[in-house]
């Protein structure tokens, strides 16, 4: 489990929010990796890097399992076809890949839907901001096809102005 933490006035509480629903996880073995290396691309990436399971999953700092059997139904949903997987979450039960998830058109959703085989990764693109994980699903889709799905609330996304949906300058996303 890969957390990319980043310092703000409530990222300590959201951060004992998503440990407390690990340590709940009726599935038990999973190593977790926290790192605080920048931007969310960045981190990411080191801590994807740092993690030694055969699976990675992603989990921001502010979201959490959403249920007790989240974490061991992600890991039973993985075949030896599966090279990623995402899953719905509270704001999006049944997620859908689009060819135009590059331009912004995002129906996987946020990173903390993603699971993925430690050895089919590609890295996050530490130059984008506001697109690192539209490019990042593109350019999974380009090398492994489109991901497995798993419909339904797996992922509460923690959801408030200090997303960075809020954080982000319209310039930038422009820009990207």
């Amino acid at each position: 489990i890969c957390i990319q933490y980043y310092k703000t006035s409530t990222s300590d509480a959201f951060l004992k929010r998503a440990i407390d629903s690990l340590r709940k996880q009726t599935y038990e073995n999973w190593e977790l990796v926290i790192t605080e290396d920048g931007l969310a691309s960045k981190n990411h990436n080191s801590a994807m890097k740092k993690a030694t399971g055969d699976l990675i999953k992603i989990l921001h700092t502010d979201d959490c399992f959403s249920h007790n059997d989240s974490l061991q139904e992600v890991v039973n949903a993985f075949d030896k076809d599966t090279k990623w997987l995402i899953t719905g979450c509270n704001n999006n039960l049944n997620p859908i890949y689009t060819g135009d998830i590059h331009l912004g058109n995002n129906k996987l959703g946020a990173p903390s839907v993603l699971t993925m085989r430690r050895d089919s990764f590609v890295e996050f693109d530490e130059q984008l901001v506001w697109l690192f994980d539209c490019d990042f699903y593109k350019r999974m889709y380009m090398k492994h096809g489109e991901p497995k799905i798993l419909n339904g609330n797996y992922i509460t996304i923690g959801e408030g102005t200090h997303q960075a949906t809020n954080r982000i300058a319209q310039s930038q996303k422009n820009q990207e």
